[in-house]
């Protein structure tokens, strides 16, 4: 799958040494690009936040094996990743009210 993208890549990158892209051109294929890394990063980042609180519940099943402290430290983090985030417009209704 790697060398059929790596394949592509390498066309693309010959097809653009033969062409000349306008300023705009070049600006919609970067626009593109970093939508796409975008992307990447944030679904990259949700599969270590997943894996990172895999680890920490595990901490928690296990205390016995740590400190008190690093147990508690886990157990706050878990709290904060599951704990949705209030929207600024939800937090200033809760205070009007």
């Amino acid at each position: 799958m790697e060398n059929i993208e790596e394949m592509n890549a390498s066309a693309n990158a010959q097809e653009m040494e033969e062409k000349k892209y306008t300023e705009s051109e070049l600006n919609a294929a970067c626009n593109q690009l970093y939508q796409k890394l975008m992307k990447e990063i944030q679904m990259r980042d949700m599969t270590n936040l997943f894996k990172r609180l895999d680890y920490l519940f595990k901490v928690v099943e296990n205390k016995e094996c740590f400190s008190d402290t690093f147990v508690y430290n886990c157990t706050q983090e878990i709290e904060t990743a599951l704990t949705p985030v209030e929207s600024e417009e939800e937090a200033q209704s809760e205070v009007k009210d």
